[in-house]
């Protein structure tokens, strides 16, 4: 299943992680993608799965805020 997540925190960055290791696709959609938290993420999920929030909404199945 295709996946968004729009990261906001350690909840959803939880989920993420989740997603992944249930061999979900994902894809994050985060305000600011530069923060210390999105960049920490970004390094255990892969930065491939960062988006613009824009865009991580438009291409997917099921969206989680």
């Amino acid at each position: 299943m295709n996946i968004a997540i729009i990261v906001a925190g350690n909840i959803s960055g939880t989920l993420a992680q989740g997603f992944i290791k249930d061999i979900h696709t994902l894809l994050t959609g985060a305000r600011f993608r530069l923060s210390e938290k999105s960049l920490k993420l970004a390094a255990i999920i892969g930065a491939n799965r960062f988006a613009v929030v824009e865009n991580a909404i438009i291409q997917w199945e099921v969206i989680c805020f």
